[in-house]
C-alpha cells in the first residue's frame, strides 16, 4: 500500500454513501451514534478528525468531538463551523449531559494546549434560510482543499494560490457570465415543483454524484419527498464505487435506483411536458439526444475549462472556467423524425417504450 493510500484508507472504508440518496437526519441528534461511528474505524492513531457542522449545533459532531477530546493521544479534533463560539447551540442535547456550546468550550480550552483546533470563519447568514449548503458550503470545500493540500505537500501539484485563484474564476463566470440562463433554469425547476412534477439530475463521476446529494438534502431541508427531486449516475454502482455495491439489492428500495438505463427506460417514458430534467457535464451525446426530444424541459449544463502556466515556481496553472446552459422548451419542439420517434416510443406501451427506447438508445438495458 502507498503512503497515499494508507493516508485516505479511513475516510474510503468508514463512509456510508446510503446518506447520498437518503439523508439521515435522524442520526444527527444522537451524540453517542457519532461517537460510536468513530470509534468503529479501525486506524492506528493519531488521527486528525474534522467535525464540520456549520451553525455549531449538531449533536452527532458533538459526540465525536467529545470522544477526542477524552482520547487526546489517539484523535487531533478539528472543529469546523461558521459561527462563533459563543454562539454555539447552548440548549441541552436531550439525553446527554452536555450542550454542543459545552463541548465548543472544551475544544477551545484543548486549542491553547496546542491539542485542538477551531475553524470558524464567519460567513455570514445564507440567502435561502435553512440551507447551510450555499455560502457554508463552499468554504467547507475550501477549507478541507487547504488542509488536503497541505497534508499531501509534495505529492500534488496545485499551488493553495492557484486553487483560490480557480475558485474566483468559477465564481464570476457562474453569476457574472451565466447569471440570465441560470435565472431561466432555476425558473423551469421552479415550474415544475410547482405544478406537482418532478427534477431529475443526471450526470457522470463527480458531476453525477453531486446531483444525488442534492436531491438527498431537499426532503429534509425543504420538506419534498424522494420522488420529487432524483438523481441518476451514468454507469450506476459500477461509476460510484461503493463498498456495498448496489444498494437495490441491499435495501429493496426504489430510491437506490441510480443508472442511466433505469432512468430512461423507467423514467423517462412516465415523464411530463412539466418535468424538468437537468444534464450535468459530460454525459453521452446518445443520452442527450434522446432526453432533449423527450416533452420535458431540459436544463444541458456544460463546463468547459483552459489552463496556463503560472511562474509562481511551482507546476501549478491558472484555469479559465466557462459554463453554458443550454435551455431545451419543449414547446419549441423540432419534428424531425428522430423526434417523432421518440415521441412515439415515449408514449406507447410500457413494453413498446422500452423496446423502442433501447433501439434508439443504440444498446440493450442493463438491469
Amino acid at each position: 500500500m502507498s503512503r497515499r493510500d494508507d493516508l485516505w484508507s479511513v475516510w474510503r472504508e468508514g463512509v456510508d454513501r446510503r446518506a447520498l440518496f437518503i439523508s439521515k437526519e435522524a442520526v444527527e441528534d444522537k451524540p453517542w451514534e457519532g461517537a460510536r461511528e468513530l470509534e468503529e474505524i479501525d486506524a492506528k492513531g493519531p488521527i486528525l478528525f474534522v467535525g464540520i457542522t456549520a451553525g455549531l449545533s449538531a449533536p452527532f459532531v458533538a459526540g465525536q468531538l467529545d470522544l477526542c477530546l477524552r482520547h487526546p493521544d489517539h484523535y487531533v479534533p478539528v472543529l469546523m463551523g461558521f459561527n462563533p463560539t459563543h454562539q454555539a447551540r447552548c440548549d441541552s442535547i436531550e439525553n446527554w449531559d452536555k450542550s454542543f456550546r459545552d463541548v465548543a468550550s472544551l475544544v477551545e480550552d484543548a486549542e491553547k494546549d496546542g491539542k485542538a483546533v477551531v475553524l470558524n470563519p464567519i460567513v455570514g447568514p445564507d440567502t435561502v434560510a435553512g440551507s447551510s449548503r450555499m455560502k457554508s458550503g463552499s468554504v467547507t470545500k475550501i477549507l478541507l482543499e487547504v488542509l488536503f493540500l497541505l497534508a499531501m505537500k509534495g505529492e500534488l501539484k496545485s499551488s493553495l494560490d492557484s486553487i483560490l485563484r480557480y475558485y474566483e474564476e468559477v465564481h464570476r463566470s457562474f453569476y457574472s457570465l451565466a447569471a440570465e440562463p441560470l435565472a431561466k433554469a432555476i425558473s423551469l425547476c421552479g415550474q415544475s415543483l410547482l405544478s406537482s412534477r418532478h427534477i431529475y439530475y443526471i450526470g457522470q463521476s463527480t458531476n453525477g454524484i453531486l446531483g444525488l446529494i442534492d436531491a438527498s438534502e431537499c426532503p429534509p431541508t425543504y420538506g419534498a419527498t424522494t420522488d420529487d427531486i432524483r438523481g441518476f449516475l451514468l454507469g450506476g454502482y459500477d461509476e460510484f464505487g461503493n463498498k456495498d455495491g448496489d444498494l437495490v439489492e441491499l435495501t429493496g428500495l426504489s430510491v437506490y435506483k441510480i443508472s442511466e438505463d433505469y432512468f430512461l427506460y423507467h423514467i423517462l417514458p412516465a415523464c411530463h411536458e412539466e418535468d424538468t430534467i437537468v444534464l450535468i457535464q459530460s454525459v453521452t451525446p446518445e443520452l442527450s439526444a434522446v432526453v432533449r426530444r423527450s416533452c420535458c424541459h431540459v436544463v444541458e449544463i456544460q463546463i468547459s475549462e483552459s489552463s496556463e502556466p503560472v511562474n509562481d515556481g511551482s507546476d501549478s496553472s491558472d484555469r479559465s472556467v466557462r459554463m453554458h446552459f443550454d435551455l431545451c422548451d419543449p414547446s419549441a419542439f423540432v419534428a424531425d423524425q428522430v423526434a417523432l420517434d421518440t415521441q412515439r416510443a415515449l408514449h406507447g406501451s410500457a413494453h413498446h417504450q422500452r423496446q423502442s427506447l433501447r433501439k434508439l438508445y443504440g444498446r440493450p438495458q442493463s438491469q
